[in-house]
């Protein structure tokens, strides 16, 4: 056996122990990619191995967490990539609401909430020009804690950083301490809640569905299997809304049309 074949059989002992352990699952992840980031986590807390680190995991709950988020949480603020979100209000929106006034959204991966509350004041903005417009918004995260630091919508400077100052001071109230909280009427309308998009089900129907650099850490069958469920979970000619580095190829056979960058509709 050489030294490579050692070290993934470790990596698998290692990754249905923590499975057990933390309830995530990373046989789903891409393996080299995921390897990576935890030899260097493991690395940072001096462990020298997989056992030794599963044996600092299993003596020390705060370290799961930690090593929960460091795994699971992204860069995340308000607008990110302000291009796509000017796409969305400027033309996918008005075209879902040609056709009805209510809609339905799911930001899957939400991580700590700066998208769906993107969304909500994205779309108090458009009630100017539609006055009609009602919105709900779903949003999901794997990881227990970044549910609830969205929930407690406290953030500080680096994730308002594409919001402009009069939208701040219009959906933000600050605290002495130089962070901003969501104002309430904000976060009415939207639900929170705990989803692994790898084994829960996509309950609703939705007409617009946002999981934006979530699936490509994904094995290439997991993300076309999330790809077709997300296709059912849509109305028709509902949008999914993808990151900049995620394609979709040959997305017409999974029964999509892709009408822009980062924009696929169901057909």
């Amino acid at each position: 056996m050489n030294m490579d074949e050692n070290t993934d059989i470790q990596y698998s002992w290692f990754t249905k122990k923590f499975s057990a352990l933390a309830g995530l699952d990373l046989a789903h992840y891409k393996c080299q990619q995921m390897k990576r980031r935890i030899k260097s986590y493991m690395q940072a807390k001096g462990a020298s191995g997989f056992a030794d680190f599963l044996k600092m995991l299993e003596n020390n709950p705060v370290t799961v967490v930690d090593f929960k988020n460091f795994l699971t949480i992204n860069v995340s603020y308000f607008f990110r990539d302000t291009d796509k979100w000017d796409e969305m209000s400027n033309n996918h929106v008005p075209a879902l609401l040609s056709r009805k006034n209510t809609l339905a959204v799911w930001s899957a991966g939400c991580s700590i909430g700066c998208e769906p509350y993107t969304f909500a004041i994205m779309f108090e903005e458009m009630r100017k020009k539609h006055p009609l417009l009602k919105y709900s918004i779903f949003a999901t995260d794997v990881d227990l804690e970044a549910v609830a630091a969205a929930k407690a919508g406290m953030y500080a400077g680096d994730a308002l950083k594409s919001v402009r100052p009069e939208l701040i001071r219009k959906y933000f109230t600050a605290d002495p301490g130089g962070k901003h909280k969501i104002n309430g009427s904000i976060a009415n309308n939207i639900k929170f809640s705990l989803l692994d998009l790898h084994k829960g089900r996509f309950e609703g129907k939705y007409d617009i569905i946002a999981c934006r650099n979530v699936v490509i850490y994904f094995e290439e069958n997991i993300k076309y299997e999330l790809y077709g469920k997300f296709h059912s979970a849509l109305n028709p000619g509902g949008i999914l809304f993808l990151g900049g580095s995620e394609i979709i190829f040959k997305s017409e056979e999974l029964g999509f049309k892709n009408i822009s960058m980062c924009f696929y509709q169901k057909v």
